[in-house]
């Protein structure tokens, strides 16, 4: 379970109220059936926030490694720095 859905409030009061071993087999089926869109939702939105954490990384460091091949900077410490590789760098 990804941290973020651990950290939400709505979240952990859901779980919290589900409190699984006092239910019964039906009492979870419904609990499960009326919470799903919510977890569903919430994983998707973690999911998205991730992916776009990394995209944002790599496209600052792509930008980086492009400045810095445009001032000169010699390919191998470009790649040391920005931890792109050599063929990516020569492609900026």
């Amino acid at each position: 379970m990804p941290e973020s859905l651990t950290l939400d409030k709505t979240f952990r009061e859901i779980f919290q109220k589900a409190n699984t071993a006092q239910m019964t087999a039906q009492e979870f089926e419904d609990f499960i059936r009326r919470n799903k869109y919510h977890w569903n939702h919430l994983i998707a939105l973690d999911e998205r926030y991730t992916s776009g954490m990394a995209e944002g990384k790599l496209e600052g460091l792509t930008q980086v490694a492009k400045s810095l091949k445009t001032e000169g900077m010699d390919i191998t410490l470009i790649q040391k720095v920005t931890g792109l590789s050599a063929e990516k760098i020569k492609q900026l």
